[in-house]
């Protein structure tokens, strides 16, 4: 399996990248309705990065520093594209998280920050026939992912220990702005994780083996 570390560039940075109409848009438009567009362009900028762990060390190194544990969820997630590929071919993610009974719908435009993931993400939640409603608009399922979450505040990050189906423990790190890349990485140290063993690709693609999409 090959992953995408840290230090490899996606082809898309999106602090210069002009949201326009996409597929990926287009379907959630036709989904949620109203002035959703407007509130996708909102999105702040999110920036993250991953990596494999033992989730019992560094649940405890997370006490020891104090991390504050929010809360614990199982999740499955299903990934949305036309035939084509064309949502994944425009860098975009299309996907229906159920969990706890409830349905939402994300939105991701995904690029590169550099040495981290960045991506402007919306999300809303919405009736449980929107996989039927997807459907009718063309579009498939192509990737299932389920994973139990541990949601940790520490340092103003939000830090996440994943156990993925399929995959197992990882750690992910993530802000909601891109001045907090170093910290990001400053907190990895702590949990044991040295920049070069971080990951930029999503939990889809680390199953797949390939870095074609988030």
């Amino acid at each position: 399996m090959k992953l995408k570390r840290a230090s490899v560039t996606p082809a898309l940075n999106l602090n210069n990248v002009e949201l326009m109409e996409s597929p990926g848009r287009d379907v959630v438009r036709k989904i949620i309705g109203g002035n959703v567009l407007a509130k996708v362009d909102a999105a702040p900028l999110e920036v993250e990065v991953k990596a494999p762990v033992n989730l019992s060390d560094a649940r405890e190194c997370l006490r020891v520093l104090g991390g504050v544990l929010e809360k614990t969820k199982f999740s499955e997630t299903m990934y949305f594209d036309f035939p084509d590929g064309c949502i994944t071919g425009h860098f975009e993610t299309v996907r229906v998280r159920q969990s706890d009974g409830k349905f939402r719908l994300d939105y991701k435009k995904w690029g590169s920050g550099g040495d981290t993931k960045s991506m402007r993400e919306f999300s809303q939640h919405v009736g449980d026939d929107v996989v039927e409603r997807l459907e009718a608009l063309g579009l498939k399922v192509t990737d299932v992912v389920r994973k139990t979450r541990e949601t940790y505040a520490y340092r103003g990050l939000k830090v996440s220990l994943d156990d993925v189906e399929g995959l197992g423990g990882y750690v992910e790190v993530e802000s909601k702005t891109a001045a907090d890349r170093d910290k990001i990485f400053h907190v990895m140290e702590e949990l044991g994780v040295r920049r070069e063993s971080c990951l930029t690709s999503g939990y889809r693609s680390l199953i797949r083996g390939d870095n074609s999409s988030d």
